[in-house]
């Protein structure tokens, strides 16, 4: 894996309060979570021959509870100063959204799962 963005759900869900829910809640948020970032990633990638857009890849690591989205720069030398800027050109940021829509998807969907699970138990509670 080259540099790039990295999405961790472990952290964001104790951070949240939300650290007991079950492993194949997190590994379907976490999938979510990490394509939502790798297609945001393209979505605001800058288009001139397209092989920057195409070296944006994704890996979701369900043991380590880690979602992975990067462009390896080493490949692809000019997306650092597409990210970044330059002296002579300006920044157009495309790693950067992903990681602010990641968090703002983990934590929609975290928000929703938690209102879902408290509507549950209160519905099993009053029956």
């Amino acid at each position: 894996m080259g540099n790039g963005l990295r999405v961790d759900i472990k952290g964001t869900l104790g951070k949240y309060g939300y650290s007991n829910i079950p492993d194949e809640i997190t590994d379907s948020i976490l999938t979510i979570v990490t394509n939502h970032a790798l297609l945001t990633a393209k979505k605001y990638a800058p288009i001139l021959t397209g092989a920057l857009r195409n070296a944006i890849s994704s890996y979701v690591d369900h043991e380590g509870k880690a979602g992975y989205v990067w462009i390896a720069f080493d490949k692809i030398p000019y997306a650092i100063v597409a990210e970044y800027g330059s002296r002579h050109r300006l920044a157009h940021p495309f790693m950067h959204p992903a990681a602010a829509a990641a968090r703002a998807k983990m934590k929609a969907i975290i928000r929703y799962t938690a209102k879902k699970a408290i509507e549950e138990e209160k519905a099993h509670g009053n029956s």
